[in-house]
């Protein structure tokens, strides 16, 4: 019983410490967040793809990848392309910068090369309108600052990084480099705390222009602490940094990226790993100032890293720990996204009373989304004077109208969107616009639409027969009515000539100003087509003779005809007078 006793106060004590957290400052964002994400050696389609099935699963949508760009892969092709695909996987990229290996250490960034780095980001459609954006990786390695420890340069670096690419773009989110928290001070390294207190002593304007903190909180010592430690050398290292910060003047609350973490394996697979990264993310899940955890890394088919590689040496499986996050509950993201293009609608100004339309809504995507109806997007009729949040339900007089669904129109991409219209009686004139929506919130508007519903127009055709020169009392035509598009919009059986002239009384479903293709038919003879622009009130238009040379009848005069006469001799007085 006594150790019962003691064992359950142990328990309590190790969970007191483990989440005594530092008090949180939550970010103001009520935006849903899916802060699962992992690091990418490279971009390619097989990488993204297996990074989706682990973040974007379980609910999750709009997880996070850390990738890498090195200054002398700079291809607009190679990056937009992999953009793109991150865009249709719904991954949020974060960009890392970085020179290129010059023998055994990386190049130090020179400020040079800004106006080159500003000039190839610039040029791609980002993902989302925040650009994540870290500036270069753990300058407290000498290694990483070409053989030297520098962090006076490397806040002066940084710093006018920072300012250029904000000054060209204020969508560029920027963080300093990740350092390595677990790194002493032995001439070849320096101690985190030092390097933040040099670099903010020699650049204090850093504490402004920085906007959240790339983190490196690995579970030190030797990669392979346990999750519930807390302190700079833990999963929770974090918040000692954040700590060190205020300490040296930034005020901010600055949001959290944990860039890199993760345990180390010997190439077999471990449970203990998989329960760890369950755990981490349990408690990461809990802290709202983390915004994305990127743990490092998903493939890494060699040395050095080929220990902390998701996926197994030569093999197309990953460790276990990748289906245990893959399975973890996710939150679906809302990343903000930069909506622009046009809505261009050329619609008739006199619709007719009682009538059915088929228009198309040219619809032009320039900005960062996939329009698609899954997402929430769709086309909408509203009032021409309206609020900015747009009117939902809004029903507009005299007309139904229904438009059909948005199916994946890509940035940079142009498409047609099917509206059809039915107006009940003549009404005034109507003021609407037509708008995209996105969960019933207009993001872009049409310029307008004035219309009115007039009453239906009649038409008067004139017609004769050759070589008949007395009428047929009894003989029946049809006419038909085409719209541009080449759709039937409007037919009638049983006509008879009267005095020469087909009349239709009440035409429906074409509208004033547009021009129709006029089709008459009658058995045995060819059809005839004439071309009207209809106008309010009665309208007249005439056409040429209708021949009697469709005997087969389809349509058409051929060789079928004169068989058929050959058939039925009796088909014979049609061509007399």
């Amino acid at each position: 019983m006594l150790l019962r006793y003691i064992f359950s106060w142990l328990i309590l004590f190790i969970l007191l410490n483990a989440f005594s957290l530092t008090e949180v400052s939550a970010l103001e964002s009520s935006t849903p967040n899916n802060k699962f994400g992992i690091h990418l050696a490279t971009p390619s389609k097989e990488e993204l793809e297996s990074a989706a099935k682990l973040v974007n699963t379980h609910g999750g949508n709009w997880g996070y990848v850390t990738v890498v760009i090195q200054d002398n892969d700079r291809n607009k092709v190679k990056w937009q392309e992999a953009f793109d695909h991150m865009r249709e996987l719904r991954l949020i990229p974060i960009i890392r910068l970085a020179t290129s290996p010059v023998g055994d250490y990386w190049a130090k960034p020179t400020e040079k090369e800004i106006e080159n780095w500003i000039s190839f980001l610039n040029s791609l459609r980002w993902v989302t309108k925040d650009r994540y954006i870290i500036l270069f990786n753990e300058p407290n390695h000498s290694l990483e600052w070409g053989g030297e420890l520098n962090p006076e340069e490397y806040a002066r670096v940084s710093y006018e990084y920072a300012k250029s690419l904000k000054s060209s773009n204020s969508d560029y989110f920027i963080m300093l480099a990740g350092l390595d928290l677990a790194a002493a001070s032995n001439g070849v390294d320096l101690d985190a705390y030092s390097y933040i207190e040099r670099m903010y002593q020699e650049k204090k304007e850093l504490k402004d222009i920085v906007d959240g903190l790339s983190s490196h909180s690995y579970p030190n010592p030797g990669f392979r602490g346990s999750p519930y430690d807390s302190g700079r050398t833990s999963i929770r290292g974090y918040e000692w940094e954040l700590r060190v910060l205020k300490e040296f003047g930034v005020t901010k609350d600055l949001p959290v990226f944990i860039t890199e973490t993760g345990w180390t394996h010997n190439g077999t697979d471990s449970n203990d790993i998989a329960g760890y990264f369950r755990t981490a993310f349990e408690i990461w899940q809990l802290d709202d100032r983390i915004r994305a955890v990127t743990p490092f890394i998903l493939s890494y088919q060699g040395e050095p890293f080929l220990k902390f590689s998701w996926k197994k040496f030569g093999s197309e499986e990953f460790y276990s720990h990748y289906y245990v996050v893959e399975a973890m509950p996710k939150v679906s993201g809302s990343p903000s996204q930069i909506q622009k293009g046009g809505v261009v609608a050329e619609l008739p100004k006199d619709l007719l009373a009682r009538s059915v339309y088929h228009f198309r809504v040219k619809l032009r995507n320039e900005g960062q989304a996939v329009w698609t109806g899954q997402d929430g997007y769709k086309l909408q009729v509203a009032p021409l004077r309206q609020g900015s949040e747009g009117q939902t339900g809004f029903k507009p007089k005299d007309i139904e109208y229904f438009f059909a669904n948005i199916d994946d129109i890509k940035p940079g991409e142009e498409r047609d969107v099917d509206l059809y219209i039915k107006t009940s009686e003549q009404g005034g004139p109507r003021q609407l616009k037509i708008g995209l929506y996105k969960n019933d919130k207009r993001i872009l508007d049409e310029a307008g639409w004035t219309f009115q519903v007039l009453p239906l127009p009649s038409l008067n055709l004139k017609t004769s027969m050759v070589p008949r020169i007395r009428s047929e009392k009894n003989r029946e035509f049809e006419v038909q009515i085409f719209n541009d598009k080449q759709e039937l919009v409007f037919k009638q059986k049983g006509l008879k000539r009267d005095k020469g002239e087909l009349v239709l009384p009440e035409v429906k479903n074409v509208y004033l100003k547009g021009t129709f293709r006029v089709v008459v038919l009658s058995r045995y003879y060819l059809p005839r087509q004439t071309f009207v622009s209809f106008e309010s009130g009665q309208n007249k238009a005439s056409m040429k003779a209708l021949l009697p040379l469709d005997l087969y009848p389809d349509g058409a005069f051929t060789w079928k005809d004169i068989w058929e006469l050959t058939r039925n001799p009796q088909l014979l007085s049609l061509l007399l007078p």
